[in-house]
């Protein structure tokens, strides 16, 4: 089930360019897949009959896209050196070096990642987490009992599209965030069936 969020006004006055640099790195199969997103029918009297359909289809499938987006990304970051990169962590986390999202996720590899999104949309967000104390209230739990839960840092990236909204307040004088939404995105797989939902 998708529920409808409302989302900021920037968010959608940017969701279409930002789609646009994901379909265009992404490459031809995409752009194409698009049709008249990014290929607009040539005819202008009639686009909907049959032949015109047909005249459409030969169209795009003569259409080419050259690679230059992604080619571009790849020098780039190729460019960056991420795996040259020195990363001194301390030993209480030096874990975040092999795992750093929970999932084995790579300090350098979410270094690449990180990367490859500003370049791409100019902005990510990520977020420091513990796992083992989402259904923990902090504040009624000593010291020890904290040891003994053996919480686990983890760092999750949301890209550009999952920062849905967002507000900055003043606080303390100063103009500072004070909301922000985020948008994970999930499917369930029922192997019965072979239905992602």
């Amino acid at each position: 089930m998708i529920t409808q969020v409302k989302t900021h006004p920037e968010y959608n006055l940017t969701a279409v360019a930002v789609q646009s640099v994901r379909d265009a790195v992404a490459g031809s199969v995409f752009v194409k897949d698009k049709s008249t997103d990014y290929l607009p029918n040539p005819s202008e009297i009639d686009t909907t009959s049959p032949d015109a359909v047909a005249r459409y289809n030969r169209y795009l499938q003569g259409a080419e896209w050259d690679a230059y987006p992604e080619q571009t990304l790849r020098s780039m970051l190729g460019k960056l050196r991420v795996d040259d990169a020195v990363v001194e962590l301390p030993d209480l986390v030096a874990y975040l070096n092999e795992d750093t999202d929970g999932d084995g996720m790579s300090l350098k590899a979410m270094m690449q990642q990180s990367a490859s999104e500003l370049l791409q949309v100019k902005w990510q967000c990520l977020v420091a987490d513990y796992q083992g104390l989402t259904d923990v209230a902090i504040a009624d739990i000593s010291v020890a009992e904290l040891s003994a839960i053996e919480a686990r840092a983890v760092i999750k990236a949301y890209s550009r599209e999952n920062v849905i909204y967002w507000h900055f307040s003043r606080i303390n004088g100063k103009l500072q965030m004070s909301y922000l939404m985020l948008r994970e995105v999930g499917t369930t797989f029922n192997q019965d069936t072979m239905v992602d939902t």
